[in-house]
């Protein structure tokens, strides 16, 4: 949820409390649906084990795991963030490829 917060831009929006409760993502996790309001927005993207994470996940896809020897070898919390992550981008560019399609036929 936060990644794709932060993928959308939704992070950098400017805070108004008159606009505190307008829906800015609507998704499934899990077959449930999650709302998230603009002032829920940095609850998300501003809890320190996104961050943590999200760096890991960052540094991994630029230099490779931190111990070097495969992904065998690293925390399972890290393999599993970073799996979580992974999902989260690639669901989000079949979104938009399934939407740029539309946008052509």
């Amino acid at each position: 949820m936060a990644y794709r917060l932060v993928y959308e831009g939704r992070h950098k929006d400017k805070y108004r409390a008159e606009k505190g409760h307008v829906l800015v993502l609507a998704a499934k996790i899990g077959g449930e649906d999650v709302l998230v309001t603009r002032d829920e927005v940095k609850t998300y993207v501003n809890d320190p084990e996104f961050n943590y994470y999200f760096n890991v996940y960052q540094m991994v896809k630029l230099w490779g795991m931190p111990n070097g020897k495969g992904w065998a070898e690293e925390d399972k919390n890290v393999i599993e963030a970073i799996t979580a992550l992974e999902l989260e981008a690639k669901a989000l560019e079949s979104e938009e490829v399934a939407n740029a399609g539309k946008r052509t036929s």
